[in-house]
């Protein structure tokens, strides 16, 4: 029995719950690879056509996951065709093995081998999510290819340098601003000490020794508290 494939007693109408035909490879394909319900229709052989212009990509390369579809002539497909569920691929690529229904009986499930040369298929429906994990690799890919090249290097170097000068500029900006900081200070003190000339010190002096003696004789009964 394949995995993922409950076989059920034939319904009144000829038809599974998704709408195919009883029993058939499609059935079980349609149950199992649920992710194409929806974007294929007809007979088998007609999968591959109208899954492709539903928008699903489609391979002639198999994958695990993938749905081979076969032509008409397949032998014991009545001019139907054949679809089956690939499980595995070997390590050439050229044999996959499938799951699939209606081989050995209607409603029957079971496991298969067919070669990429088999003259019936195809060709593979693939999930739709793999487009989106290949695109995003191959993003990733071109990206890094881009860093790793001459011209990438190249780019990455000038990048570099750009923002090496950059920097310097920056440094040299910073240098220059704290340069004439410490020129602004320096010539504060300078004008302080020259208007703190000698005859000005001499002044403050003496106006200072006047004042304290004032003071002073205030203090200890001076001329100005005399009887």
């Amino acid at each position: 029995m394949a995995t993922g494939f409950e076989p059920a007693a034939e319904p009144a109408s000829g038809f599974d719950p998704l709408g195919w035909a009883w029993g058939q490879c499609t059935a079980f394909a349609a149950e199992v690879a649920s992710w194409v319900q929806g974007s294929v229709q007809g007979n088998a052989e007609n999968w591959l056509a109208s899954g492709a212009a539903a928008g699903l990509p489609t391979s002639k390369t198999p994958a695990p996951g993938d749905i081979a579809v076969f032509s008409s002539g397949f032998p014991g497909s009545g001019g139907a065709g054949h679809v089956a569920v690939v499980t595995g691929v070997n390590g050439s690529g050229d044999e996959f093995s499938v799951e699939q229904g209606n081989v050995q009986g209607v409603d029957v499930a079971s496991a298969g081998e067919y070669s990429t040369s088999n003259p019936y298929l195809e060709g593979f429906l693939e999930p739709p999510s793999r487009v989106d994990t290949g695109e995003t690799l191959i993003a990733l890919s071109d990206v890094t290819g881009a860093a790793n090249s001459p011209a990438g290097s190249a780019a990455a170097a000038a990048a570099a340098a750009s923002s090496s000068s950059s920097g310097s500029t920056g440094s040299s900006v910073g240098a220059q601003l704290g340069s004439q900081a410490v020129s602004g200070v320096t010539g504060m003190l300078d004008s302080l000490v020259g208007w703190f000339d000698t005859p000005r010190l001499v002044g403050f002096a003496v106006a200072a020794v006047v004042m304290y003696m004032g003071w002073s004789s205030t203090l200890q009964g001076g001329p100005t508290n005399a009887d």
